[in-house]
């Protein structure tokens, strides 16, 4: 975090994620004054991401009757559900990333997200969001420790 300046660490803002979890700190200062842990903000859950694509299809569309017989005919889209409800997260997540930094409360942001999910955070954040971000961590540590995050962001 050296390469913060003490008048904007305060706004610097960390978010952790994958398809069905966020977490997002803030700096939290030392006995120094200095930014020394992460201080959790909030936990946004979004249970879909987790669902197979069995579960997230909910119709009967498909179904024909032949001789007393059921068949399912199922017609592969160019995106399953599961890739839906991972950008549908990734857009709410960035539309909440986005009205902090419009309301001054974010500056600059490190983004740690699965692999999975970092493409689609990309893909979901504007301009203005994208340019405040300063580090990406490719890697799924949305369980992991406070601590454990900070190390990963540090040795970035």
């Amino acid at each position: 975090m050296s390469n913060l300046s003490h008048e904007n660490w305060t706004k610097h803002w960390i978010v952790a994620a994958d398809s069905a979890r966020a977490r997002l700190f803030t700096m939290k200062p030392g006995q120094t004054g200095l930014p020394e842990a992460l201080e959790e903000q909030e936990d946004v859950a979004h249970p879909e991401g987790r669902l197979r694509d069995q579960d997230l299809v909910t119709d009967d569309a498909g179904r024909t009757g032949e001789g007393g017989r059921v068949q399912r005919h199922t017609f592969a889209s160019e995106k399953s559900e599961q890739d839906h409800e991972r950008e549908k997260f990734a857009r709410r997540l960035a539309d909440h990333l986005d009205h902090l930094r419009a309301t001054g409360k974010l500056e600059t942001l490190d983004v740690v997200a699965a692999p999975t999910f970092l493409g689609e955070l990309r893909n979901a954040f504007d301009d203005n969001l994208s340019r405040c971000v300063k580090r990406e961590v490719d890697a799924d540590l949305v369980h992991e420790s406070s601590e454990s995050i900070l190390r990963h962001i540090r040795q970035e």
